[in-house]
């Protein structure tokens, strides 16, 4: 199978993690999941974040994107700190410069694999068809143009892994953050998907596990 995947490209901003810690819980259930991390990302780089499981990369990975806020420390994007951004502004951060691709794929087990997709462009200022057009194009690309119209529970693992991948490619995002994106694909898909990943014009955080 051979898959391209042409995207313009967009701005992508530098990210930079100063003596980063983020803590959970207090007292004697307080857990440390980070703990010190600085790290610089520059534009149109790609970084893997590699580690035992439970070494702390999907937190890392959160932070960056804006999911999640550090206990400790600044996160600088393009310059501009994270922590003390005002949450419209995190927000739309989230929905216009990140793409994510979560470890349990995180699908809408009732909508499709064309509308799961079309997620991130519900407040596109694009045409929808311009958005289903593209949406299809991007399932087309990746293997699953057969798929568009099955719900998440009549894919496989990969299958799905792939719908998720496909969602966060939909808005073109500068960042791609995926939380172990080949965990549930074959080797020769894996390697497609990194392929994919790799030419998409943004910075690209991608987790993999250490064994």
């Amino acid at each position: 199978m051979s898959i391209k995947l042409d995207l313009a490209p967009c701005h992508v901003p530098a990210l930079s993690l100063e003596d980063v810690t983020k803590s959970y819980g207090h007292g004697e259930a307080k857990v440390t999941a980070l703990k010190n991390v600085t790290i610089t990302i520059q534009a149109n780089e790609f970084v893997a974040i590699t580690g035992i499981s439970g070494s702390g990369k999907s937190t890392l990975l959160h932070i960056l994107g804006c999911l999640d806020t550090v206990s400790d420390g600044q996160y600088m994007i393009d310059g501009d700190n994270a922590v003390s951004m005002v949450p419209d502004r995190l927000a739309y951060l989230r929905k216009n410069a990140f793409g994510y691709i979560f470890q349990d794929f995180s699908l809408i087990s009732d909508l499709t694999a064309e509308q799961n997709v079309l997620l991130p462009a519900a407040y596109s200022s694009l045409p929808y068809q311009k958005n289903t057009t593209h949406a299809a194009e991007l399932l087309d690309r990746l293997g699953l143009a057969d798929r568009r119209k099955h719900f998440p529970a009549e894919l496989s693992g990969g299958q799905q892994q792939r719908v998720a991948i496909c969602r966060a490619l939909m808005n073109g995002g500068a960042v791609l953050l995926a939380d172990e994106p080949t965990a549930s694909l074959d080797e020769e898909m894996a390697f497609e998907v990194m392929s994919i990943l790799k030419a998409a014009h943004c910075n690209c955080m991608p987790s993999l596990d250490e064994w």
